[in-house]
């Protein structure tokens, strides 16, 4: 995962402030009809006050209607991640958009003495770009019609908050998205995923897909901690350009090393893949 070309996000620990306290309101009868403006002040070593890089608005009319809204709608962004697997196989099998009504047979059908077919590759990296979309798509609403904001910890030298230029660092990213292509390529191809990753039949089970993701988050978290515990030598080479930030930005997350991202993500995947095995369809779900 490649460095982030963000310099406000690089360690400079003397640009870190401590929270000023706020002017106390006039009259406290007054304070549940305030409409409240916050702006974050810092100062500098001298004791002299400036500017904040970003203030948080929270009196929108409109911000507050959509606040109201924005859960439930929220609840939408599991389902519309999946998109890709249910719209293949979720539906009957004489409905329009089922993969046996989209696909030759032989592009799909696995005979006994199987080689793998590469549709359901394609179809897994499908399923994760289309998920993507809809990742940048609920965060940008997020961000733009929410009371959502980014407040810079740091005193001075801080860019404005660049919502696009985060996308791009993500899309970008080849030691995350090239490591995980390559993965699956190389593990889809060569025929070394459990027998049951390479069924069509039936859809989606939601147990299977539950217990994955379950496993994979706990493995995940067994590297994690495992990276920072077992030498100082491997948290460098491997764990800690993923802490070189001070102000992350959403995508951060995914931003560290190539070590890092096979530790992390691909591990978990495999001995996931292993542990409970699931068709075609199950699989692609739980790469989200």
């Amino acid at each position: 995962m490649s460095p982030n070309n963000n310099a406000s996000n690089e360690y400079d620990r003397s640009t870190l402030v401590s929270p000023q306290i706020l002017p106390s309101c006039e009259s406290a009868a007054s304070f549940s009809n305030l409409k409240v403006k916050i702006h974050a002040i810092t100062t500098d070593t001298s004791g002299s006050f400036y500017p904040p890089t970003t203030s948080i608005v929270t009196s929108s009319k409109s911000t507050s209607i959509f606040n109201v809204l924005f859960p439930p709608i929220s609840l939408l962004l599991w389902p519309s991640l999946l998109t890709v697997p249910l719209l293949l196989s979720g539906t009957s099998e004489n409905g329009p958009t089922h993969y046996s009504k989209l696909f030759p047979t032989e592009w799909y059908d696995t005979p006994s003495a199987y080689a793998p077919k590469p549709l359901g590759l394609i179809l897994g990296i499908v399923a994760v770009a289309v998920g993507q979309v809809f990742v940048i798509l609920y965060h940008f609403i997020r961000i733009q019609f929410g009371t959502a904001q980014n407040v810079s910890i740091q005193r001075k030298g801080a860019r404005n908050y660049d919502f696009w230029e985060g996308v791009r660092t993500q899309l970008c990213n080849p030691e995350g998205f090239g490591l995980l292509i390559f993965y699956l390529s190389g593990t889809w191809m060569g025929g070394i995923m459990p027998a049951a990753y390479y069924s069509f039949e039936g859809g989606i089970d939601y147990w299977k897909l539950t217990g994955c993701l379950v496993i994979q988050d706990f493995v995940q978290y067994v590297m994690h901690r495992l990276e920072h515990v077992v030498s100082p030598e491997v948290y460098k080479r491997s764990h800690e350009p993923h802490h070189r930030f001070t102000n992350p930005r959403l995508f951060d997350a995914f931003n560290g090393s190539p070590p890092d991202t096979i530790l992390m993500i691909l591990i978990p995947l495999y001995i996931t893949a292993w542990t409970i095995p699931c068709n075609v369809w199950t699989c692609k779900s739980k790469m989200k």
